[in-house]
This record gives structure tokens, C-alpha cells and sequence, in this order.
């Protein structure tokens, strides 16, 4: 799944999975308030978030296409 998200080149795609990314932080965060020994931090939503896109462009670069568009290649 990830080389395929990776390799393409659909911008909604990597939209999708991004607002996938951090509805599963805020998710996680908003249980963490019902939980007796936890606290949820709008701060983890924002570390969440930043790593997840992170991971998503590192991603790209590792199994995809170039993240800065097309790159010339040298003959």
C-alpha cells in the first residue's frame, strides 16, 4: 500500500490519506480524555499531524516519484 500511494501521482489520493492520518490522531486524542489515567493534548494532534505528512512525503521520496515534481534527468 504504501509504494502504491507512493507512486501515484493523484493529489487527492495523498490528500485522503493525509486527513486519514490526522483524523486517526484526533481520534486517539479525544479517547485519551475518557481515559482514567491519560490526558489528550491538542499538541499531540499537532505532532500527529506534522509526522504523518512527514511520513507520507518520505514515503514518496523512498518508493515514489519525486515529492518536487519532475526533475530533469541527465542524459
Amino acid at each position: 500500500m504504501v509504494t502504491a500511494t507512493a507512486r501515484s501521482e493523484s493529489i487527492s489520493l495523498l490528500a485522503k490519506l493525509a486527513i486519514f492520518a490526522i483524523s486517526v490522531g484526533m481520534i486517539d486524542e479525544t479517547i485519551q480524555w475518557y481515559l482514567p489515567n491519560r490526558v489528550g493534548d491538542p499538541r499531540d494532534v499537532a505532532f500527529n499531524t506534522v509526522a504523518a505528512i512527514l511520513g507520507i512525503w518520505i514515503g514518496k521520496i523512498l518508493f515514489g516519484s519525486s515529492p518536487f515534481g519532475s526533475l530533469p534527468r541527465s542524459p
